[in-house]
């Protein structure tokens, strides 16, 4: 029940061709909180939380942060 309660974020745009991925991030053109950097420098691979995750992003979410939050403080501090 409470996963369907949950708000979700719907994605805008294409997913970018793997042939022909845009500059920096990949992911940035359908990102809600890509900023300049994102555009112009792709993110390294990094771990989070316990370590046994990782995420290539230049503005991860904190370990129980919900991007929906995120994007509705309009923060693109990193986690």
């Amino acid at each position: 029940r409470a996963e369907r309660a949950r708000e979700r974020i719907v994605l805008q745009g294409d997913v970018p061709s793997p042939a022909s991925p845009p500059p920096g991030c990949h992911f940035h053109p359908r990102c809600p909180i890509a900023s300049e950097i994102c555009r112009e420098e792709a993110p390294q691979l990094q771990p989070v939380g316990d370590s046994r995750h990782m995420v290539s992003c230049h503005f991860p979410l904190a370990v129980g942060e919900q991007l929906l939050d995120r994007v509705r403080q309009g923060a693109h501090a990193a986690g």
